[in-house]
């Protein structure tokens, strides 16, 4: 299974950064899509779903403070790690499990962590399923 992990909150100057990571497991929830291509209400919708259906799901949480302390990059990595750690809490007590994870992006925040080598980015998931890490859970 896969871990898809995305930016919820990095556009407001004075609020938190988030991140939004999840595992759908075999949910199959249509008009999943670029959140820019979603109107507000459809958004909203599927936040509902997904929190229902997904396999396991966490925001990984930067406060402002802390973000103003340690810049935008290094909290990218802090939420995406905070983000994670509270997936593998929940695969573990719900039995779930990925062996992929996919970051929307160009930048691996999971670098310099045994989560990297099963890290992609979104533009290098488009790999042959004979290219792509497997076979191994890191949940």
């Amino acid at each position: 299974m896969i871990l898809g992990i995305d930016e919820v909150g990095r556009g407001a100057w004075a609020g938190p950064l988030v991140i939004g990571a999840v595992v759908l497991g075999g949910a199959e929830i249509e008009g999943l899509d670029d959140s820019k291509k979603l109107t507000k209400k459809r958004r909203e919708l599927l936040d509902e779903e997904i929190r229902e259906q997904a396999s396991a799901w966490a925001l990984g949480w930067v406060s402002a403070e802390e973000l103003d302390e340690i810049g935008m990059s290094e909290a990218l990595k802090l939420a995406t790690r905070r983000a994670v750690k509270e997936i593998q809490a929940k695969c573990q007590k719900s039995g779930s499990k990925f062996d992929e994870i996919i970051i929307d992006g160009t930048v691996n925040f999971l670098a310099g962590t045994p989560l990297e080598k099963v890290c992609n980015n979104y533009s290098e998931s488009r790999r042959s399923d004979s290219e792509r890490f497997g076979g191994v859970d890191y949940c």
